[in-house]
Parts: C-alpha cells; sequence; structure tokens
C-alpha cells in the first residue's frame, strides 16, 4: 500500500537561489522558493502575518524620518517630513505637536542623540539641538518695546548664561514652536537681539531658555587667518562626548568635548580630511563596539579614540562593504548589518565572537540574493534595516522595481537563521523601531504600526507561501497521490485557497479551505455516486477524538505528475491562514501509459 509523506517544519524560509526541484528532497524543515507575508506558527507551522493600522495624524507632506529618542525613562516618537517639518507624539493629546522647522525644505534628514538631548540635520542648514522639557529660567524680569527685537534685562548675564542660536520664550507664552524666538546676537549682559519682533510691548516678564537651540556649527581655525567653514551634512552621529558629522566638502568634523555651540579648534573641535585615496562622500556615522563607523560611498573605515579629549584620532581603512544612508545600517544581532552596493547581498561589516570583538562576517542573504536583482539602483539610499526584538526579526526594507518606494521587508529570522518576506501596499519612505515595535512611514504622509490589526491599513493582505516541485525520489516516472490533508489551528479561523501546480506549469487549480468554529472532525471530499462530482462529507464524529487543530482532507486535481506543488493563497479581507503542516497520502508510482 502507499504511504504517507508528512511535512510539519515549514520553517526552512526562502530560498530563491537553487532550483525548485533541488530544494527539500527530504520532508526536514521545508523551504519555500516564493513565500510572502506568512511566518512561522508555533513547532514548524505557517500562519498570516498581521498587516499594519495608521498611528497618529496624517501629515501634510511624505514621511522622511522617524526616530525614537529617550530621555530618562521615557520614549518619544520624532517624526520628520519632506517640508522639513519636526514633530513630537503627544501621548496625552494622541497626537503630533510641531516642535521644529528647518528653513530648508529636503527629501532626507537625521538624528542622532547628545548631551539628553537630540541633534538634527536637513543637510543644508545649521544643526539643530532639542532637549524634551527644556525650560530654564533665565531672568524674572525683561522688558521689549512694541515692534522691536531687543530684549533688555536689569541684573542679568546674557553673555554668559545663553548663546547665539537659543531660542527663549518670553512671559507666559505656551511653549510652542511660533512662540519660540531665536537669539541672533547678544550685544551685552542686558541686551540682546531675536530674528523676529515681538509683536507686542513686555514689561518685567520672565525670560525661559526654551528646548531648542542653534548648534551655531561653524567650524573655526586656529591662527591668524582663521578660517570659518558652515558644517553640513546628512551623516551625523555622537561619539565620545562629541557631535561627528561627514561634511557635504568630504571633510570629517567634530565638536568640542559635551558643546552643542562649540566648533572652534582652538578649544578642542577638529577636521578630518578625506582619508587616503577616497574623495567619494560621506553616506552615513554608525557606532559598533568602541568604533566610529565611517561609512563613504566606496567604503567604510573604523575610526578610533579612547580618551574624550584626544583629538589624534585613529582611521583605518576597513571594508569594502558600505552603506548609502544614515538610516541603512543596523546593529543587531552582535553585527553591524548593511547591504552592500558592491556585493549585492546584506553582510555583517562587524561582528561580535567570544575571542574577537570585531571581525567582518560572511554573507547572510545567500539564500535570496536572487531577489536582490530586481532592487532599485537609483534609491540604494532608501534601504531601512530594522530590528523587531520580540520577534528576532532583522528587517530589511527594500526599495525594488516592482514595488511601490521600499515597501518589500526581507526578514532575517535570528531564532531560524532563516529568511522570510514581508510586502505591504504603502508607498514606504522609512522604516523605524519605536518602543519595541516597527513603525513605516508613507509618501501620503502616515505612519503605520507594523505587524498590528488584520489588514493593511484598511486593504487585505496577500499572503501564500509556495512548496517546491516535490519529485518524492521518483526521477521523470509518473506518480499520484490519494489525498491531500493539511492541519489547521483551532485556535484561528481559516480561511484561503489550496493551489497545486505540476510539472513545472504556470496553471494551477484551486479549491477555498476554511474552518467553522467548534469544527473538530475531520472531513474528506468524496464522489457523489448520483452526480459523479465533488462534495464535502463529514465523517461520524463519535469516532473522532477532539483535538487542536482541525483536519481537511481531499484529494489533489491533476494528479498524474512527475513533480508537484502546493500554495497556500489568500488576498481577501477576510481570508487568513494557520496550519501547523500537510500531508499527501498514497502516492504510488502509475503504470507507464504505453
Amino acid at each position: 500500500m502507499a504511504g504517507t509523506i508528512s511535512y510539519f517544519n515549514l520553517t526552512g524560509g526562502l530560498n530563491t537561489i537553487q532550483g525548485l526541484g533541488t530544494i527539500n528532497q527530504s520532508n526536514k524543515r521545508t523551504e519555500s522558493p516564493d513565500m510572502k507575508n506568512v511566518e512561522y506558527y508555533k513547532l514548524g507551522g505557517l500562519i498570516t502575518m498581521n498587516g499594519n493600522t495608521q498611528f497618529g495624524d496624517t501629515f501634510d507632506s511624505p514621511i522622511s524620518l522617524g526616530y525614537e529618542y529617550i530621555y530618562g525613562n521615557t520614549k518619544h516618537m520624532i517624526v520628520v517630513t519632506t517640508n522639513s517639518e519636526v514633530f513630537i507624539y503627544d501621548k496625552v493629546s494622541g497626537s503630533f505637536k510641531l516642535i521644529f522647522k528647518f528653513e530648508n525644505k529636503n527629501t532626507r534628514h537625521s538624528i542622532c542623540s547628545f548631551n539628553n538631548g537630540i541633534v538634527m540635520s536637513n543637510g543644508i542648514d545649521d544643526l539643530v539641538f532639542y532637549q524634551y522639557g527644556r525650560k530654564d529660567l533665565i531672568a524674572t524680569s525683561v522688558s521689549t518695546t512694541g515692534a522691536n527685537n531687543k530684549v533688555t534685562g536689569t541684573n542679568t548675564n546674557f553673555l554668559t548664561e545663553l548663546s547665539v542660536g537659543d531660542y527663549i520664550i518670553l512671559g507666559n507664552d505656551d511653549n510652542t514652536f511660533d512662540n519660540k524666538y531665536r537669539i541672533v546676537s547678544i550685544e551685552s549682559d542686558t541686551e540682546l537681539s531675536l530674528d523676529r519682533n515681538y509683536p507686542t510691548a513686555q514689561t518685567s516678564v520672565a525670560l525661559y531658555l526654551s528646548d531648542l537651540s542653534a548648534c551655531n556649527a561653524v567650524f573655526k581655525t586656529q591662527g591668524e587667518s582663521p578660517v570659518e567653514t558652515d558644517v553640513r551634512g546628512l551623516a551625523l552621529n555622537s561619539y565620545n562626548g562629541r557631535i561627528f558629522v561627514g561634511g557635504t566638502d568630504g571633510i570629517l568634523y567634530y565638536s568640542e568635548v559635551g558643546l552643542i555651540h562649540g566648533w572652534s579648534q582652538e578649544f578642542g573641535a577638529g577636521a578630518i580630511p578625506a582619508f587616503y585615496d577616497d574623495n567619494s562622500d560621506f553616506t552615513a556615522l554608525g557606532l559598533f563596539d568602541k568604533y566610529l563607523i565611517i561609512f563613504k560611498r566606496e567604503r567604510c573605515y573604523l575610526l578610533d579614540g579612547n580618551d574624550v579629549n584626544d583629538t589624534n584620532w585613529t582611521v583605518t581603512p576597513y571594508s569594502l562593504y558600505t552603506c548609502d544612508s544614515q538610516q541603512s545600517w543596523i546593529d543587531a544581532d552582535s553585527s553591524l548589518l548593511v547591504y552592500s552596493r558592491n556585493a549585492g547581498g546584506i553582510y555583517p561589516v562587524l561582528k561580535r565572537t567570544i575571542y574577537n570583538p570585531i571581525f567582518q562576517g560572511s554573507e547572510l542573504s545567500m539564500k535570496i540574493r536572487d531577489s536582490f536583482q530586481f532592487i532599485n539602483e537609483a534609491r540604494f539610499d532608501y534601504i531601512f534595516p530594522v530590528y523587531h526584538p520580540e520577534k528576532k526579526y532583522v528587517m530589511f526594507y527594500v526599495p525594488l522595481l516592482t514595488g511601490k518606494g521600499s515597501n518589500t521587508a526581507f526578514i532575517y529570522d535570528v531564532t531560524s537563521k532563516t529568511w522570510l518576506k514581508r510586502e505591504v501596499p504603502q508607498n514606504v519612505t522609512i522604516a523605524f523601531r519605536f518602543d519595541n515595535e516597527i513603525y513605516i512611514g508613507t509618501t501620503d504622509g502616515k505612519i503605520l504600526k507594523e505587524f498590528s490589526g488584520l489588514t493593511f491599513d484598511g486593504s487585505p493582505i496577500e499572503f501564500y507561501w509556495k512548496s517546491p516541485s516535490f519529485t518524492f525520489g521518483q526521477g521523470t516516472n509518473f506518480l499520484s497521490a490519494r489525498e491531500f490533508r493539511i492541519k489547521m489551528s483551532e485556535e484561528y479561523t481559516n480561511n484561503f485557497r489550496v493551489r497545486n501546480s505540476r510539472d513545472g506549469k504556470t496553471t494551477y487549480t484551486e479549491r477555498k479551505i476554511n474552518s467553522n468554529e467548534n469544527a473538530f472532525i475531520g472531513l474528506v471530499w468524496d464522489v457523489d455516486e448520483n452526480t459523479e462530482s465533488i462534495t464535502d462529507t463529514v465523517w461520524d464524529e463519535d469516532s473522532w477524538v477532539v483535538s487542536s487543530y482541525i483536519t481537511k482532507r481531499f484529494p489533489l486535481m491533476n494528479q498524474i505528475f512527475q513533480t508537484m506543488s502546493v500554495e497556500f493563497y489568500g488576498n481577501g479581507l477576510n481570508e487568513a491562514m494557520c496550519i501547523y503542516g500537510f500531508e499527501i497520502d498514497g502516492v504510488q508510482l502509475e503504470e507507464v501509459p504505453w
């Protein structure tokens, strides 16, 4: 009698580089040549991924950046749009509030943490520092005159307590961006000038240092003829108590220790010119172990400095693997990971081991590298890796030629060491992590929380898992199978389609599968003697043991084959899947039909 072949470990993940007939010659850890929006369920099963839901308001322009700002024990979501407007999420009101607006618009922005606050850059204007909740009382009695930008005080210390670029608040004004005034000059301890006129005259009101300060990022050299250079760039990070910026002029700048306004070489700020023979642009500044990782267009370098007061940095050429934007590298799974444009895959540029704090690892994406042939090469800087700690997923949102922005996420499952694929219908412009969850920004100004809800913001989730072409070890002989069985979880409602095809054909036959509440019995599809059609017949309920899964049984169409493949598919608002595995029963050799 013909036997039953079981497939109950479907955690093999995605494998696109081998032929369909060469993977899975055994039924251990079944890999898939193509799968989408499906992840693992318990010990070896499959389940449809959750969708995404909108978080907060809809903005007037596309999202260019999302950032998790940690202040004390509180996490704040920072969002930047292509209008160069910076917002913070207010948990009390459930909406985003404007905290700053750059003078010039840009499609890309960068943020790093520094001195209990964050430093923000649009790559064009001066760097800006923001510290949540800061409203320091500077003077109790200052005055203004009507339609004038002058502020005067008595017994004040403006020269020592304030800096050009600081934003102030006068009197009882709300701490909103429109009520903050930037200091453009400090004439004396008792007089300063603002960037615009205060609308009304004020007498004996308090003056506060607000939560914003321009960084005055202008590097000043020493000597008899000092040179001043604007520090501008999107490659941005803080390291050893300093702000580092990969300048658009090819020079790596760093600030004085602990100071947002300190950019003078006389007091410890510095500038490192082009490295070795590399005149390419800076793309990102990363952090790993004790190093600052300097990513340039064609290679990356390690910068080492052990003493916060040491300006004799060591810059060492390290790897040809690099990344293309400040948001395109990630420290996860004891590795610094990037998608390398030069190598065409995802690599650990640096990796920690027991014996070595850093070494360059082997390609992580070997089994899916064929997928990268469709990457949009004009948008390498829109590759966004993020880490989901609960699921232990390292996710690379990648712009493909066939997609919408960076809406395809290749997911490395750290637990199983395999790859999954997620594809959302939105046009994705950024992906970021906040409070241990994954969020994406879109061209239509939405922030969406990933792995949330049963739809993609109201649109159905298209999901599928395709099996390899099973040969069952019979070469080119013709086979047949008597029955196909799926074991579905009773904890979830199943409603999907089973497709099967044979001998490499793109055509398939399809059967709708669903499970109903309290349906604990097995089902078999049989032939009605009167109509000779396939009907559902229920086996005697008393003869079955109640279990945690539901077994559906039916024959596969086109069941004379040399190779056979199976697909589980859904694309409806009420369609989803959660299965433990499947069996193919009664596989046997057929007589040659001649």
